[in-house]
């Protein structure tokens, strides 16, 4: 896949690799500020970046969340996402890309947390059987 097909939504460090690769492929960043205060950014990206229909897989790192929101994770970062907002990208994804697949990072089950705040993403994530254009009859 090539970089240019990247996106970073709510990102809010990164080592000075991770920054440069970024830097070097101009990949698209948009902050959890950005996300939360200014949605025209996300929907003009997405125009730009995301052509309708295209294959989309979401990688979400947890720790995109706000600690106080989510703090299941190795490293907690402040200033993150909260639920609403994460939904709300998700759904603005799913909306002009076609949702294929689903990675999930940084869950860390041994810190206290309550397991249901993350019922609205998962739901947002879901990918239904209907999604399928390529569905065949089951083999046997």
């Amino acid at each position: 896949m090539s970089p240019q097909r990247c996106a970073l939504m709510g990102t809010r460090s990164m080592d000075p690799p991770e920054q440069a690769f970024v830097e070097s492929h101009e990949l698209p960043l948009l902050d959890p500020e950005q996300l939360q205060n200014e949605p025209d950014l996300l929907e003009r990206l997405l125009e730009q970046w995301l052509p309708d229909g295209a294959p989309l897989y979401v990688h979400l790192d947890l720790d995109v969340l706000d600690p106080q929101v989510w703090p299941a994770v190795a490293v907690p970062e402040p200033d993150g996402l909260d639920i609403n907002t994460l939904v709300e990208v998700i759904n603005k994804l799913r909306a002009r890309g076609k949702l294929v697949g689903v990675g999930i990072t940084e869950y860390v089950p041994a810190v206290e947390h309550d397991p249901s705040m993350l019922g609205p993403v998962m739901d947002a994530l879901v990918i239904a059987v209907h999604d399928r254009e390529d569905s065949e009859a089951p083999r046997g």
